[in-house]
C-alpha cells in the first residue's frame, strides 16, 4: 500500500519531510493494533499540518478510491477518509525513514 502513496511525494519532499519529522518517526512508536499515544497522535497531525493542501488532496484522493475500490462502496458514500490518509502518510514516513 505504500507503493500507492510514493507517487504523492518527489524524493526531494520526502528527504525534507524526513530531515524535520524523521528523530521523532525513530523515537515515537507507532501502534499497530490498539489507541496510539498522544505523542504518535501530535506527530501524525504536525506531519499532516505540514503537507500542502495539494499533498493532502492527492493522498485523500487516492486513499478514498483504494478504500472505494476494495470495499465495493460508491465515492460518494464513503465516510471521510482523512484520518485514514494522516495514518497511512505517518505510516509510509516512518517505513521511508528505516529504508537507509
Amino acid at each position: 500500500m505504500t507503493e500507492d502513496l510514493k507517487p504523492i511525494f518527489s524524493d526531494e519532499r520526502v528527504d525534507e519531510l524526513l530531515r524535520r519529522y524523521g528523530s521523532r518517526l525513530r523515537r515515537i512508536p507507532f501502534t499497530v493494533d490498539g489507541i496510539p499515544s498522544d505523542e504518535e497522535v501530535k506527530l501524525t497531525k504536525d506531519i499532516w499540518a505540514a503537507l500542502t493542501d495539494g499533498e493532502r488532496g492527492h493522498a485523500l484522493d487516492n486513499i478514498s478510491h483504494m478504500v472505494s475500490e476494495e470495499e465495493g462502496i460508491p465515492l460518494e458514500d464513503l465516510p471521510d477518509q482523512t484520518p485514514y490518509a494522516m495514518r497511512l502518510t505517518h505510516r509510509f514516513l516512518r517505513i521511508e525513514s528505516t529504508e537507509d
